[in-house]
């Protein structure tokens, strides 16, 4: 009998959604009835390569209540292993309340009568149904494993065991929102995956109560099927790249939803705006980070983010002068006592400091994961310029007495060449020379500086 014809089994009458999802790769998938076939998948559970089959349960499962009477509708994972079809095999069904089993199937993998691969199959766990005993209401466990025969006995693959519990309630409870997590069960609103053959991102559906009672079968919309698929894989939202750009995945379960930024960068681009995930079309610093990476004064900081509204360091205006200067060797001794020669600012600082663009502190640092100010900024600009004779002053900005006075020479110079621009607040042009100086406004100096 073939699991497409096993109604009244205990086993189709379980519907659960994976704990710890499989990673795969699916090419293409085909109906069959109530199973679809992943085909061309790679399966990262180990027992897959020690020779086993498995069912998985699966993590929107863990934790969640049913309403006694009531159906929870949900998927389950079924590996087959290419020798699954063999007499030597058989998946073990039991539930288990108290610590002991209420109901036991032993179900041979020669009736489920399907080629070796990945299935996903939609299914229901039906508490009115008397045979399981799961009428009352209390925490139920679920398990699933396979055994194989050997030297005349049944032994466990204790690597396919999948265990979650389940809870059936008397009063159902409601949901609040969902939301996506990643591996580690950290939160994800944006992910940057890298496009490739194998390439593929999987994200766990989250719910909020966990042990909520309604139907968990998710909706999932892609943005853009040119740069990304998506779908719901047994409770966890598979993303797979297409192309390259920007989209969003919306995932959708009983009326809630939640959105996941995707951004698969383009290497073979200069454009900044597929090179980074946090820099996009119509951001007022879009020209000037062009510039800056153009120019090669300015690179990300990993994981192919720009950072423009993050803070720029002491060391990364020294990097970014000496870039612009070519980056020459440099020689000589170090007279900061926090910059040693392993660091890779090591040879900026070293060559900012011999030209006399940048200072250090009475105490002998020159402190270079501090953040610079726009003062700072303006004082190392204005030394690489070769500290040229300046005029006017300051008197159109609100906060003008706030300017150091060994930055002032700097700061209207800066300011009369329109390297740095005021913020106007309150009718008001402010200069904010405390103020840290972001990575977008460092590359908006550099080109009204140079470019």
């Amino acid at each position: 009998m073939s699991v497409k014809k096993r109604a009244a089994s205990a086993i189709l009458a379980l519907g659960m959604l994976a704990s710890t999802a499989p990673a795969f790769a699916a090419d293409s998938t085909e109906n069959f009835g109530g199973l679809t076939a992943q085909n061309s998948v790679v399966v990262s559970k180990s027992v897959a390569a020690q020779g086993h089959s498995y069912i998985e349960l699966g993590a929107s499962v863990k934790g969640q209540s049913v309403v006694s009477g009531q159906t929870m509708n949900a998927a389950v994972l079924l590996y087959l292993h290419e020798s699954s079809n063999q007499n030597g095999e058989r998946v073990i069904f039991n539930i288990a309340k108290g610590g002991k089993n209420v109901y036991s199937e032993a179900i041979p993998y020669s009736d489920f009568e399907e080629d070796a691969g990945l299935y996903i199959m939609d299914w229901e766990l039906d508490t009115s149904d008397k045979e399981l005993k799961m009428t009352s209401t209390g925490t139920y466990t679920l398990e699933f494993y396979t055994q194989y025969w050997s030297n005349g006995g049944w032994k466990t693959a204790q690597e396919t065991i999948s265990r979650e519990n389940v809870t059936v309630v008397k009063k159902a409870v409601g949901l609040n929102s969902i939301s996506l997590a990643d591996e580690n069960g950290r939160t994800v609103s944006s992910v940057t995956i890298e496009k490739s053959d194998e390439a593929v991102g999987e994200y766990a559906i989250q719910f909020n109560p966990q042990n909520t009672t309604v139907n968990r079968e998710a909706t999932v919309i892609s943005a853009n099927n040119d740069i990304v698929e998506a779908a719901d894989f047994a409770g966890t939202v598979a993303v797979y790249p297409t192309g390259y750009g920007k989209t969003t995945v919306t995932v959708k379960v009983n009326g809630k939803s939640t959105t996941l930024n995707v951004f698969v960068p383009n290497p073979n681009s200069n454009n900044v705006v597929d090179l980074f995930s946090d820099v996009n079309t119509g951001d007022w610093f879009v020209q000037y980070v062009q510039y800056a990476h153009d120019k090669k004064l300015m690179n990300g900081v990993g994981n192919y983010r720009f950072a423009p509204n993050e803070n720029l360091t002491r060391a990364q205006i020294a990097q970014i002068l000496y870039a612009q200067a070519g980056s020459p060797e440099v020689s000589g001794e170090m007279t900061f006592k926090d910059v040693t020669s392993d660091k890779w600012y090591y040879k900026a600082v070293l060559w900012a400091s011999q030209n006399g663009i940048t200072g250090g502190y009475e105490d002998g640092t020159f402190r270079p994961n501090s953040n610079i100010t726009r003062e700072q900024l303006a004082r190392m600009l204005y030394a690489h310029a070769g500290t040229p004779a300046v005029s006017g002053d300051l008197n159109g900005f609100a906060d003008s007495a706030a300017v150091s006075g060994w930055a002032k020479d700097s700061v209207i110079w800066a300011t009369s060449s329109h390297i740095i621009n005021g913020v106007r607040m309150n009718n008001a042009l402010y200069i904010s020379p405390k103020g840290n100086a972001t990575r977008a406004e460092a590359a908006t100096m550099m080109k009204n500086y140079l470019g």
